[in-house]
């Protein structure tokens, strides 16, 4: 029993003498001033990490407008307790049928911040907002999270993307379970989450990219997850119930050639709308966005490997 105290308490020694070990990230938090001026702002500046401003772009004949949301801005309503700033997306319709629009911002992938080779973690806040238009178009009203090559796009590249995010909107009737939830790509195919959306919900999201095997793992929480805010319309209940959380491990990129010169450099939160032939013109979709964060994922430490060399020592002790 001696030996076993001795070992343990040299183990608490050796933890308490590591050093605590950092990981750089990349974070847009939104809490700078409007305008170019600091670079968690909005469109914000290059620095920390961000090798530019944030863009937005558009196709159709509309508008997309990111709003930096202070606790002052008309129609401001807090993500948490903290009453801190936040991005409002908004894209608008004009003409036509449909409006595509993004907002993108280029990461800098040789500020040695983050190494792109090595498996890192992309982590975000988005919240889906007054949903009445997003319910009424038969296609094109949609919610999307993708990373691209530079922000010359509104939309995920065949080429370059590596993890792709979606939630489409369109009429209750006729039934359709993919409509109406996050949906996650497997390559280019597309999986079903019951993550359904919710107006005002927050929706949090933690996706994992590993360069080495080509895939990705996501996390989906509904932090404000409660039955009776989603319409009942979206899901059966029998083969469809909608959930809190989803987790997915193992997922395709959705460009299988996305490396090398043709990596992904930017991060694009997207809010597509459209409407049915002979709809209204002028209306618009709306997300928020907040806590942007982008950081390797650490390996095994030397703590791991001392404890398990500690506990093996234990181990050849108690057999004596």
């Amino acid at each position: 029993m001696k030996w076993k105290w001795v070992i343990i308490a040299a183990f608490l020694t050796a933890m308490l003498a590591l050093p605590v070990v950092a990981t750089a990230e990349i974070i847009a938090n939104f809490e700078g001033r409007a305008g170019t001026l600091d670079v968690d702002g909005y469109k914000g500046k290059t620095g920390l990490g961000w090798s530019g401003a944030w863009v937005e772009k558009g196709s159709g004949t509309g508008s997309v407008v990111g709003t930096l949301m202070t606790p002052t801005t008309p129609g401001y309503t807090a993500f948490d307790s903290d009453n801190d700033q936040y991005l409002r997306i908004r894209t608008t319709l004009t003409s036509g049928t449909n409006y595509k629009g993004s907002i993108n911002r280029n990461y800098t992938h040789s500020s040695g911040d983050v190494d792109f080779t090595q498996p890192y973690r992309v982590s975000l806040s988005v919240r889906p907002e007054d949903l009445t238009n997003w319910e009424q178009s038969a296609t094109n009203d949609s919610f999307r999270i993708f990373d691209i090559l530079g922000t010359n796009s509104y939309d995920r590249s065949a080429t370059s993307t590596r993890f792709y995010v979606s939630a489409n909107g369109g009429p209750t009737s006729p039934y359709n379970s993919t409509k109406h939830c996050w949906l996650v790509s497997d390559g280019t195919s597309s999986i079903t989450t019951y993550v359904y959306i919710a107006d005002g919900h927050i929706y949090d999201f933690v996706i994992d990219v590993f360069p080495d095997t080509k895939t990705w793992d996501v996390t989906i929480t509904d932090r404000d997850f409660a039955l009776a805010d989603i319409n009942p319309a979206y899901y059966d209940g029998v083969t469809t119930r909608p959930k809190a959380t989803y987790t997915k491990e193992g997922l395709n990129w959705y460009a299988a050639g996305a490396t090398g010169t043709n990596a992904p450099t930017a991060i694009s939160v997207a809010v597509y709308e459209g409407i049915a032939t002979g709809g209204a013109l002028g209306k618009y979709n709306t997300m928020s966005v907040d806590d942007i964060r982008i950081a390797e994922i650490p390996e095994p430490t030397s703590v791991a490997m001392g404890l398990g060399l500690l506990l093996a020592g234990l181990m050849v002790r108690r057999r004596k």
